[in-house]
């Protein structure tokens, strides 16, 4: 499989955010701004995003695009949930008009106790990272301000990441 040939991996973090050790667990969903390259420069995203390499699985790549991104290891055993969605989209060629295509979305749903002061963020990929409560991240996702992603994807992450609050 060459790299980006309709494969794109999502993971999302649903991370236990700790407030205080005497305090109650509090979750939220990470997400990472992405840089200004490429594609949707400075649009809010999944916590990581990335296509397979040659002869890497979808979870081969959820795996190394967390590590490069993020900077911090991440275990099979922290899915929580998986979803694949396909979807018909334009991709723009040089020198030729948009042509459609179908691209298999994998989402990873990643469940961590995770201090975002110790991420180390690459930052050819990633502006910037934050917290959002399960209410902004509904909003956000429908905004200009996120990436835009077709209904049936969107549907699809609201079911994973809102309907099961930890």
């Amino acid at each position: 499989m060459e790299k980006g040939s309709g494969t794109r991996m999502y993971t999302f973090g649903r991370i236990i955010e700790r407030t205080n050790e005497r305090t109650n667990e509090r979750t939220n969903i990470l997400l990472q701004q992405r840089a200004n390259k490429g594609q949707f420069p400075f649009k809010w995203d999944a916590t990581v995003v990335g296509h397979p390499e040659a002869g890497d699985t979808p979870i081969d790549a959820a795996k190394r695009e967390w590590e490069e991104e993020l900077g911090i290891p991440w275990e099979f055993g922290d899915i929580k949930e998986t979803a694949i969605v396909q979807t018909k989209l334009k991709q723009f060629k040089p020198h030729s008009p948009y042509e459609p295509f179908s691209e298999f979305m994998y989402i990873y749903l990643v469940e961590k106790q995770l201090d975002i002061a110790k991420l180390n963020i690459q930052k050819t990929e990633v502006a910037d990272v934050k917290y959002v409560s399960f209410q902004k991240f509904a909003s956000l996702l429908e905004s200009d301000q996120f990436v835009k992603y077709s209904k049936q994807y969107k549907d699809t992450i609201k079911k994973l990441l809102l309907q099961e609050r930890v």
